[in-house]
């Protein structure tokens, strides 16, 4: 049996003014979609809700974390 290979995506996404996701994420959802799964572990992380999450669920392992509670995390040592 092969092992997958983990892939990262950090999405920044930021509301626009409109609520509407733009074409960035669009992107990332067929990227997504279209993951050889055999083969890769897809895992996107996310620093806020872009209206599209369970869309992404459906395709790959999906975190939510605001920016600064990561940084906080990372730095405060």
């Amino acid at each position: 049996m092969t092992r997958k290979i983990n892939v990262l995506f950090v999405e920044n996404f930021r509301l626009n003014g409109t609520n509407k996701a733009g074409g960035a994420v669009h992107s990332l959802l067929v990227t997504a979609k279209i993951l050889d799964k055999k083969k890769f572990h897809p895992i996107i992380l996310f620093f806020s809700d872009n209206g599209l999450l369970d869309e992404f669920k459906k395709h790959a392992e999906v975190i939510v974390t605001p920016l600064n509670v990561l940084w906080i995390t990372r730095f405060s040592d």
